[in-house]
Formats: structure tokens, C-alpha cells, sequence
């Protein structure tokens, strides 16, 4: 499935993307940390560099010795996304019925990439098998979703937006209403639109249950085989 999560900065987009990445039943987790601001939990990884990814951390993660990889590309966030897409497309295309969770932490600053049909992204995107692969994209507008990209998607998730353009965007997706509350939204408050019925999904929930401060723990840079970890327990937003 595919989540874009989207809302203007501190609002707590990418922590609910993790709390839901991190959900018991998902196996593993891929995520590119484009802001370098993911802290990894448990026997999680943390990369800098498309080497590391590839010879040390990928390998890992197929020998069960990591469940999840942060890649926080210092050698060209452009080429690095390209390596990292890649190894996501490998992985779905060779592991079919493992449980994964796919994490691009500000899509916006690689637009021109998900509007390329043939990049490894879209492909992986495309080919996986929906009920095991679950992708999650963040940004700060609508735009920054491509419509190649939002044409599959399966939920939209708002947090507080104020742009007059962005707001048209999103009451035209899905309705008035709709648009006129996420507007109004307090931070740690978001809505969700299932875009595959074309309908609002009640979330019950509080900023409680699922959030935290990134920034509680900031990793330092570490060798690539030795994995950082964190006593970060987000549990189950759905319960």
C-alpha cells in the first residue's frame, strides 16, 4: 500500500510514519532519511554512504541481523536515492511474501525522480504485491506527490496545511469539507482519506499514543557495520 503523509514542518509527519513503519507485523524496513533526522530502533542500522548500503547493510538485512536500514545519503541525495530504489526493487521483487515497509522522509526533494516512470522506485512500487509492501512518502505540499505517484496511492494523510493552492488541491481529491478541516488542525492532529474508496477513515487516536521527539535521540555517525541502537518503543498506532 501506499501512504502520503503530508502537512507543513513539525507537525509530526515523519513520526507517524515511523510509528506505523514500526508496526509488530511489518519484518523489515527500508528508509531514507533525506534530512538525516531518523534515529534507528533496536537492531536498526544507520548508513551514510550508497557503499554502505549496498556491501554492508543490505546484506545484513538479508541475513536477518538487522530488521531495519536508515540511509542518510552524505555522497549525493539525488544519486544516492537511485542506489537505494534499487535495493528496494531487488528486495520486492525477491522476497514476494515478506512483510516490508518502505520510508522516503521528504519526497519533495526528489520530485523529478518519482516522475520518472523507469526509476527503481516506480518500478518497486508498481510490481510489489500491495498487502505485503506498505511505502509511506512525506512532504509538506500535494505537489510534491507527483500524479504518477498519487494515482496509486491508497491513503492520503493530512496533517495542518495552510496554502490556498494546496488546500484547492486537496478539497478537489476529496471533498470541501474535508479540506476545510485539515486546514483548521492543531499540530500532532492529522485525517486520513482512503483514496482507494474515495472516502474519509475515521482515526480515532491521540498525539499520545504515537508520538515522540526524533530528536530524543541523535545518533552519531557510526561505522556502517555497527549497528546504533535505540530503547524506542513506538508499539501499534491501530491497535
Amino acid at each position: 500500500m501506499l501512504h502520503a503523509v503530508i502537512g507543513r514542518r513539525e507537525t509530526g509527519k515523519t513520526t507517524l510514519t515511523m510509528y506505523q513503519a514500526r508496526q509488530p507485523h511489518i519484518r523489515q524496513r527500508l528508509i531514507f532519511d533525506g534530512r538525516d533526522n531518523i534515529f534507528p530502533r533496536g537492531n536498526g542500522l544507520k548508513v551514510y554512504s550508497a557503499d554502505a548500503l549496498v556491501e554492508d547493510g543490505y546484506p545484513m538485512l538479508l541475513q536477518g541481523e538487522t530488521d531495519e536500514i536508515v540511509y542518510a545519503p552524505k555522497d549525493g541525495i539525488v544519486s544516492g536515492f537511485t542506489v537505494w530504489s534499487t535495493v528496494v526493487q531487488e528486495y520486492v521483487d525477491t522476497f514476494k511474501t515478506r512483510r516490508l515497509a518502505v520510508v522516503i522522509d521528504e519526497a519533495g526533494l526528489l520530485e523529478k525522480q518519482f516522475e520518472n516512470m523507469d526509476h527503481p522506485i516506480q518500478l518497486a512500487m508498481r510490481n510489489c504485491r500491495r498487502e505485503k509492501v506498505d511505502f509511506y512518502l512525506t512532504c509538506h505540499q500535494p505537489k510534491h506527490i507527483p500524479t504518477n505517484t498519487r494515482a496509486i496511492s491508497d491513503y492520503l494523510i493530512f496533517f495542518h496545511c495552510t496554502q490556498e493552492h494546496d488546500l484547492r488541491v486537496i478539497a478537489d481529491r476529496t471533498s470541501e469539507a474535508f479540506a476545510a478541516k485539515v486546514a483548521r488542525l492543531a499540530p500532532y492532529r492529522f485525517m486520513v482519506w482512503n483514496d482507494a474508496k474515495g472516502e474519509p477513515l475515521t482515526v480515532l487516536v491521540e498525539p499520545a499514543n504515537w508520538r515522540i521527539d526524533l530528536g530524543e535521540a541523535v545518533a552519531e555517525p557510526a561505522p556502517a557495520r555497527a549497528p546504533v541502537r535505540s530503547g524506542v518503543d513506538l508499539g501499534n498506532l491501530w491497535g
